[in-house]
Protein backbone atom coordinates (compact mmCIF):
# COMPACT_ATOMS: atom_id res chain seq x y z
CA UNK A 1 0.00 0.00 0.00
CA UNK A 2 1.68 3.62 -0.78
CA UNK A 3 1.15 6.08 1.89
CA UNK A 4 1.77 10.00 1.16
CA UNK A 5 1.53 12.97 3.16
CA UNK A 6 0.72 16.30 1.80
CA UNK A 7 1.34 19.77 2.87
CA UNK A 8 -0.69 22.37 1.74
CA UNK A 9 0.06 25.92 2.70
CA UNK A 10 -2.44 27.95 4.81
CA UNK A 11 -1.62 31.66 4.39
CA UNK A 12 -1.51 33.51 7.85
CA UNK A 13 -2.30 30.04 9.95
CA UNK A 14 -1.04 32.90 13.01
CA UNK A 15 -4.12 35.35 12.30
CA UNK A 16 -7.43 34.05 14.11
CA UNK A 17 -9.90 33.73 10.85
CA UNK A 18 -7.30 31.20 9.88
CA UNK A 19 -7.41 29.26 13.61
CA UNK A 20 -11.01 29.65 13.47
CA UNK A 21 -11.24 28.10 10.08
CA UNK A 22 -8.06 24.81 11.51
CA UNK A 23 -11.20 24.71 14.51
CA UNK A 24 -13.30 22.50 12.93
CA UNK A 25 -13.94 19.16 15.12
CA UNK A 26 -15.56 16.27 13.23
CA UNK A 27 -14.65 13.36 13.30
CA UNK A 28 -11.78 13.25 10.38
CA UNK A 29 -9.90 16.28 12.19
CA UNK A 30 -10.06 14.61 14.99
CA UNK A 31 -8.52 11.39 13.88
CA UNK A 32 -5.87 13.58 11.81
CA UNK A 33 -5.04 15.81 14.87
CA UNK A 34 -4.76 12.10 16.73
CA UNK A 35 -2.39 10.54 13.91
CA UNK A 36 -0.64 13.87 13.77
CA UNK A 37 0.29 13.46 17.55
CA UNK A 38 1.64 10.54 17.18
CA UNK A 39 3.74 11.32 14.52
CA UNK A 40 4.94 14.48 16.51
CA UNK A 41 6.09 12.09 19.50
CA UNK A 42 8.22 9.56 17.31
CA UNK A 43 9.87 12.97 15.27
CA UNK A 44 10.00 14.84 19.31
CA UNK A 45 12.45 11.85 20.16
CA UNK A 46 14.73 12.18 16.79
CA UNK A 47 15.73 15.82 16.25
CA UNK A 48 16.69 18.18 18.78
CA UNK A 49 14.06 19.99 20.66
CA UNK A 50 14.77 23.66 18.95
CA UNK A 51 14.07 21.54 15.85
CA UNK A 52 11.26 20.10 16.56
CA UNK A 53 10.15 23.16 18.03
CA UNK A 54 10.68 25.57 14.62
CA UNK A 55 9.70 22.92 12.35
CA UNK A 56 6.66 20.79 13.30
CA UNK A 57 5.14 22.75 15.98
CA UNK A 58 4.09 25.26 13.84
CA UNK A 59 2.34 22.55 11.45
CA UNK A 60 -1.33 21.54 11.96
CA UNK A 61 -3.80 18.25 11.10
CA UNK A 62 -6.20 19.14 8.69
CA UNK A 63 -7.52 15.82 8.24
CA UNK A 64 -7.18 12.60 6.63
CA UNK A 65 -8.31 11.98 2.71
CA UNK A 66 -7.81 7.83 1.79
CA UNK A 67 -4.44 7.02 3.13
CA UNK A 68 -3.03 10.56 3.09
CA UNK A 69 -2.78 12.86 6.20
CA UNK A 70 -3.81 16.44 5.19
CA UNK A 71 -1.34 19.04 6.92
CA UNK A 72 -1.01 22.67 6.87
CA UNK A 73 2.15 24.88 7.13
CA UNK A 74 2.17 28.37 8.20
CA UNK A 75 4.25 29.74 5.39
CA UNK A 76 5.89 28.34 1.43
CA UNK A 77 8.98 28.36 2.67
CA UNK A 78 7.73 24.99 5.58
CA UNK A 79 6.37 23.22 2.12
CA UNK A 80 9.54 23.47 -0.26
Amino acid sequence: MESATVIRYADNLTDNASKDKLAVNDENTIRAKAVWNQCCELIRTQIPGASFRTWFNPIQALGIEGNKLILAAPNQFFVE
